[in-house]
């Protein structure tokens, strides 16, 4: 098996050849266009399994954010439709980005640990993954007191929409989805830890720090 373990052995071609990889869109595809523009690196020639495994993670990134998209729009056409797509594409959306990164984490990326430790994608996972979509810590502690245990367990609990500077009159619903943005509150306690999840915001970002991965990793 391990001899398969190659890009030599797989069908890979560039969708795009003639394009820029700044030109590539979504950044899921860039990433992969960056892949096959670079078979000759050693890393694909004896991790392929492993790499390929976590670019496809980079494209479930952005069909899931595509999906909350299409569900906020949804929800700003019809005052009455669930808001539960909303959650469960975001819980989704995270735990591919816990997949993610146990890939950064892993022997072969190594020598890329220490750059990216402070990188967006690594702060939500721990925030987010850790504490509510991967195990609960109310349902396994891992040291959290009971209060933290109760506002890591709210996370998910509802829709929370921010606005910035809409004024104190209420919006109508359509407006009011067009223009504010769903936020998802790390907990409730009062600390400096404290990060919320705003996929309308953070996903061009950690899509960002992704293809840099990829770029280091392939260099």
């Amino acid at each position: 098996m391990q001899a398969l373990n190659t890009i030599e052995k797989w069908k890979v071609e560039d969708p795009f050849p003639d394009l820029r990889l700044e030109d590539i869109n979504p950044i899921s595809q860039r990433i992969f266009s960056l892949m096959c523009r670079q078979r000759e690196h050693h890393l694909l020639k004896q991790h392929f399994f492993e790499i390929s495994g976590a670019i496809d993670m980079t494209a479930a990134l952005d069909y899931h954010y595509d999906l909350f998209i299409k569900h906020k729009n949804n929800i700003a056409m019809n005052e009455n439709m669930s808001h539960l797509p909303l959650k469960y594409e975001a819980i989704a959306y995270v735990n591919r980005l816990g997949q993610f990164y146990y890939f950064y984490l892993s022997d072969l990326c190594s020598n890329l640990r220490e750059s990216y430790e402070n990188s967006l994608f690594v702060k939500i996972t721990k925030k987010f993954r850790m504490k509510n979509t991967a195990h609960r810590s109310i349902d396994s502690p891992r040291r959290e007191s009971i209060e933290e245990q109760l506002a890591h367990a709210l996370i998910f609990t509802d829709t929370m929409l921010r606005g910035t500077s809409l004024g104190a009159t209420p919006l109508p619903h359509k407006e009011k989805w067009e223009k504010m943005k769903v936020i998802f509150k790390s907990n409730r306690l009062n600390s400096t830890e404290n990060i919320n999840l705003i996929l309308e915001e953070d996903h061009d970002k950690i899509m960002g720090e992704l293809f840099s991965f990829f770029k280091d990793l392939l260099s």
